[in-house]
């Protein structure tokens, strides 16, 4: 049997800590291996993939988050992306739930153009959604991808692609060892592959802390910082990581040697109970020990859910918020910061490693002691004075210009009528319509049609013939039968 022939192209997330894009090329079948981008929503980051768009036959998303799934509704609808997009289902509803939190902290301070709500919405609509072990067929027959846990997100995949002989393993940001709510990849267990696609952004950190220990340093932290009346701001991300952060919280607060109760718990982003409710619904795909322990793993008792700033500042006295987007160049995580970074008794935790050159990152690796940072924020403003007249009058030009195309669409309709009444074979509908969708709903000429009336026939299928039927005036007969025999 032969061999494919095989070519991997990295479109981005090569040499970088930035988000992941690559094509992936078995003979002339291509594969996009993910589509992210980043918090920042750079449009630049993503010219590479306009090239291959109109010719990429399927997507395979592995993750949720930003970094993997963030591009889709941008090369959708800027690059005419058109494939089908392979996921499972809680890829494809957490990364929806990270858009629409993205998107919500972006147009609360600008006027964000890069994708809209139904561009999110529009991604839904080319998903395939896959379950584990599930063996897909692609479009050319001869390749199959097939989807295994990968440990680090609720849903991550590692995707193997087969076309015989050739096994092709993609497997990025996985997990080996077991998490409090997640199952480790069995990826330990392939056999080697023809190729194997992976990234080594955590070779260099190697750690011998226990889990144990990691949650020891947090839970001080958190305590310290509380009883010093001081707030806690643990930046994460939506729906990644912050799912496992919310199971350690709910169990700290639970605890009553630690005494924390008294101190409200907020998690705080644009799409907080649908978070939750959407975990409780993937028990499926959660550790099998979290789905046997707890019927309802993600029904918290102590976490308050939060969907504006309003929500936690009403709340006096020291707090504990767990919020989104750790690489602040939006959202709640800024907000905060810039809110409590003059009291030196509140404290800021980062549970990820925030973007490159961003604020979160300076912040993260900052070393101790006092810091003077120079933050631009951008904020929407109710426009006032001149602003307003520009405004206002550019909107009243646009109007204008809106009812001058509508006007020259309805004449060109009429010329086109008047027209077609000249044809001796067409007749037009003179009743006017009164809709708003005149060029829609509007009666097209047509032949005359003139329909027969159907033959009567018995429940023999005998024709039945009217006359035989008629009642015959007998007195008329009688009458005339009379008057000729007389």
């Amino acid at each position: 049997m032969s061999s494919s022939i095989i070519n991997f192209t990295a479109l981005a997330g090569a040499h970088s800590e930035g988000p992941l894009c690559y094509l992936l090329e078995i003979d002339e079948f291509k594969l996009l291996l993910d589509c992210g981008w980043t918090e920042e929503f750079n449009e630049e980051d993503l010219q590479a993939i306009a090239p291959h768009a109109a010719t990429i036959d399927a997507v395979l998303i592995s993750h949720p988050d930003l970094a993997h799934f963030g591009g889709l509704p941008y090369v959708m609808r800027k690059f005419g992306l058109k494939c089908p997009i392979f996921a499972t289902a809680p890829v494809f509803e957490l990364g929806q739930l990270f858009l629409y939190d993205a998107y919500g902290a972006r147009a609360e301070q600008e006027d964000f153009q890069a994708f809209t709500l139904d561009d999110i919405d529009d991604v839904l609509k080319q998903c395939t959604q896959v379950k584990y072990k599930q063996s897909i067929p692609m479009s050319d027959q001869s390749i199959s991808v097939t989807a295994y846990p990968a440990g680090h997100m609720l849903g991550g995949t590692v995707w193997k692609i087969t076309k015989d002989p050739e096994e092709i393993v993609y497997a990025v940001d996985y997990n080996h060892s077991r998490d409090r709510h997640l199952d480790g990849s069995p990826l330990d267990t392939f056999e080697r592959p023809s190729l194997m696609i992976t990234n080594s952004i955590n070779s260099q950190r190697v750690s011998d802390v226990k889990r144990k220990e990691l949650d020891r340093n947090l839970t001080t932290q958190i305590v310290s910082t509380l009883r010093s009346n001081g707030n806690v701001i643990l930046a994460a991300d939506t729906a990644g990581r912050a799912i496992e952060l919310l199971l350690v919280l709910e169990h700290m607060w639970a605890s009553p040697q630690l005494g924390i109760r008294v101190y409200p718990l907020f998690f705080l982003n644009h799409c907080t109970t649908s978070v939750v409710d959407y975990c409780n619904k993937s028990v499926g795909y959660l550790a099998e020990r979290l789905a046997k322990e707890r019927d309802d793993p993600f029904k918290f008792a102590h976490v308050r859910m939060a969907g504006c700033i309003e929500d936690i500042t009403r709340v006096p006295g020291p707090k504990v918020v767990l919020t989104s987007l750790d690489s602040m160049v939006a959202g709640f995580t800024l907000d905060l910061f810039l809110q409590w970074a003059s009291g030196p008794e509140n404290a800021l935790i980062f549970t990820n490693r925030p973007l490159p050159g961003s604020l979160g990152r300076r912040l993260c690796e900052k070393p101790p002691g006092p810091i003077t940072l120079e933050i631009q924020r951008k904020i929407r403003e109710p426009l006032e004075g001149a602003e307003l007249a520009e405004f206002r009058r550019i909107a009243r030009e646009k109007a204008e210009e809106q009812r001058n195309a509508k006007a020259l669409d309805s004449d060109e309709d009429d010329d086109e009528n008047e027209a077609l009444k000249t044809h001796d074979l067409m007749t037009v509908a003179k009743a006017p319509v009164k809709s708003n969708y005149k060029r829609i709903m509007k009666t097209f000429p047509m032949f005359p049609l003139h329909e027969e009336t159907p033959m009567l026939v018995d429940e023999y299928g005998e024709a039945v013939r009217r006359e035989d039927f008629i009642l015959m005036d007998i007195g008329a007969e009688f009458g005339t039968a009379a008057a000729a025999a007389a």
